[in-house]
């Protein structure tokens, strides 16, 4: 199997805008396809960025998230986008952005995945456990297993819920 070139890019349309990255830090940490089309990618170090009509625009700490390295993307059920970060979570809708940290509930900042159940709660996986926000506020599941009070790796619903 060959290796692929560096310059390989998936061709999505017309591109009249592409950021250019700084360094090797600033390598793409995960990509997600919004339901309305948009390209979203998060990086270890440059925030993340969203493909959109054929023109890149670039989200970093300054804009409002929570850090400038993105570990997971999510778009839940009402459109809202989700940035899981080692500085907290944080949220982009209808041009807004808010981060949510320790002081707003969270056992820790440091969030490496997320997941929008069936119900349509928001689960998190920190450096603390597993977390979920229900109706504004963030909570620990009662009755955790051990195993879900460290950090996971990933979360996913089974038929079971």
């Amino acid at each position: 199997m060959g290796v692929p070139r560096q310059e390989t890019f998936v061709h999505f349309g017309e591109i009249l805008h592409q950021p250019k990255l700084d360094s090797k830090e600033d390598v793409i940490a995960i990509v997600y396809r919004a339901r309305d089309g948009s390209v979203w990618a998060g990086t270890l170090s440059a925030g993340v960025s969203v493909l959109r009509n054929g023109r890149f625009t670039n989200y970093t700490v300054d804009q409002g998230l929570a850090s400038s390295t993105v570990a997971s993307i999510l778009e839940d059920s009402d459109g809202t986008m989700w940035f899981a970060t080692p500085g907290g979570l944080t949220s982009f809708s209808k041009g807004r952005w808010e981060s949510f940290r320790m002081r707003d509930g969270l056992p820790s900042e440091n969030i490496a995945c997320l997941l929008q159940d069936s119900t349509g709660v928001l689960w998190m996986d920190t450096a603390a456990g597993i977390v979920f926000r229900d109706h504004e506020s963030f909570r620990v599941p009662p009755r955790l297993p051990p195993d879900l009070a460290a950090p996971v790796l990933g979360i996913a619903e089974d038929r079971y819920g």
